[in-house]
């Protein structure tokens, strides 16, 4: 039996900011003592008081299009971001602001992916807020923009696989 573990910690430029990561990747036949089986595990390295980083949407959509490869414009035409779009359509009024113009700024407050030989896991909690103060998040409709503004939002996603 034998497990060979390798851990890092790096730090990740996004635009202007820097996330820093802990990872670990692990094969063979033992875990690490993260719980990783034959996997890998990525997340967010906050030590105490350190505050989440918080970057730009637009700066995210560059990142990811430009320096992971996901190709120009590939998150805008994704099939779950028209979705998402659909559903909540004052979300993107211009219909054009889903790229790395984008000025939205949000938070990372945790981020997992978590790869095993049996499971696979990713969880992300963000809070989301629009870059120009005077403006609401999400532009509502008239009926409602009178008596309501929404400045900021958080969520949390978690999603698991499991192969039997």
């Amino acid at each position: 039996m034998s497990t060979t573990e390798i851990a890092f910690k790096t730090r990740l430029r996004i635009g202007d900011q820097i996330v820093p990561l802990a990872s670990e990747l692990v094969f063979g036949d033992g875990n690490s003592q993260d719980g990783v089986e034959n996997g890998f595990l990525f997340k967010l390295d906050l030590g105490p008081g350190d505050f989440p980083p918080t970057l730009n949407l637009g700066e995210i959509i560059a990142f990811i299009e430009n320096s992971l490869g996901a190709g120009s414009g590939s998150l805008a035409s994704n099939s779950g971001v028209s979705t998402i779009l659909e559903e909540f359509p004052y979300i993107n009024q211009d219909g054009e602001s889903f790229n790395s113009q984008n000025t939205t700024l949000v938070q990372i407050n945790n981020f997992i992916l978590n790869s095993t030989s049996s499971k696979f896991l990713f969880s992300i909690a963000v809070s989301v807020q629009g870059s120009d103060p005077n403006v609401g998040l999400i532009a509502l409709p008239p009926q409602l923009s009178s008596w309501l503004r929404i400045d900021s939002m958080s969520m949390s996603f978690t999603a698991q696989t499991s192969t039997p």
